[in-house]
């Protein structure tokens, strides 16, 4: 489309950006782009966005077909999802440590494809989702710094134990995604805190906490078994019991048809103030629960195993 017939196109003009748009802008010294445009702007978006370097950093490749969950949906920047927070303040008032149960976190893959395959951790072992910054009654910090980029050369030496203990159970995706991401979105945050203000700092201290609160040992202590079936409140209590707090937890909700819904436990969450003293999780708008309420007498959540999950699709 030919906006503006009187701006003619003077190649003169370009004579000191040639070499960059020799390299940069394939065809841009053709005879047949006179009617184009070509600027030092468009020369400048193409450094800034380096669309190259995010499809490698996620493992993108060419020849490497790759299932749409794991596409250009993955290649977003921190600046742009940090550019949709310029109103919301930096600071935070708890940490909120989340743990997975790997069955149920497969459950949504599941539903989009049955050929995923998965790595797990001990058949019988959570696995750490994150720490996270968080605020009572308001809307959590994120991407709070984007130029502290992900390093993996900082915590090599907690590999191995990050691999069994934060585990990215998606097989086919880089193993750093999930670090990565939690470092830039939640890791970054934390920072104003000494003992987490730096990348090693963050993931070792997330896997203290992790040997520390053992969620198997909680519930086998409290007589939630894997293939049972539970109130909301009992899970509840089990943790209040052990722990002496409040924790918070979520589940999948899987319909099994329009008036008929199953619960299973997907997440737990247990908070500390900013020294890691347990404290009490407070439930609110922004930090919700999916799992039936505590006060239900028939709603239940079924703690499943990955067999019972593959057995819901």
């Amino acid at each position: 489309m030919n906006c503006n017939s009187s701006a003619k196109f003077d190649l003169e003009q370009l004579a000191q950006i040639s070499a960059d748009l020799d390299a940069k802008f394939i065809g841009a010294g053709a005879k047949n782009n006179t009617s184009s445009n070509i600027s030092k702007k468009t020369l400048e978006l193409f450094d800034k966005y380096d669309v190259q370097g995010a499809f490698k950093s996620n493992n993108i490749t060419i020849g490497n077909e790759k299932k749409k969950r794991t596409r250009i949906s993955k290649i977003k920047s921190c600046d742009e999802y940090a550019s949709k927070r310029n109103n919301i303040s930096m600071d935070f008032d708890t940490l909120v440590f989340t743990l997975s149960w790997p069955p149920t976190v497969c459950y949504k893959y599941l539903k989009s494809t049955r050929n995923a395959s998965w790595k797990f951790p001990l058949k019988t072992q959570w696995s750490i989702h994150g720490l996270w910054p968080s605020r009572i009654a308001r809307r959590a910090p994120d991407f709070c710094n984007c130029t502290r980029k992900y390093n993996p050369a900082e915590i090599e030496t907690l590999m191995p134990e990050l691999e069994k203990k934060w585990t990215n159970v998606l097989n086919q995706s880089d193993p750093h995604y999930l670090w990565n991401h939690e470092w830039s979105k939640h890791g970054t945050c934390a920072s104003t805190v000494d003992s987490l203000n730096t990348q090693f700092k963050y993931f070792n201290q997330t896997l203290e906490l992790f040997d520390k609160y053992n969620i198997s040992s909680v519930l086998s202590k409290n007589e939630i078994e894997l293939e049972g079936t539970y109130k909301q409140i009992e899970i509840l209590e089990a943790f209040e019991k052990s722990l002496g707090k409040q924790i918070g937890n979520n589940c999948i909700v899987h319909y099994v048809n329009d008036r008929t819904r199953k619960y299973f436990l997907s997440s737990v969450h247990l908070c500390f103030d900013k020294s890691f003293n347990l404290i009490d999780c407070i439930k609110n708008k922004h930090f919700p629960t999916n799992c039936p309420s505590p006060l239900s007498i028939s709603a239940e959540v079924e703690y499943s195993t990955m067999e019972e999950i593959i057995n819901l699709i």
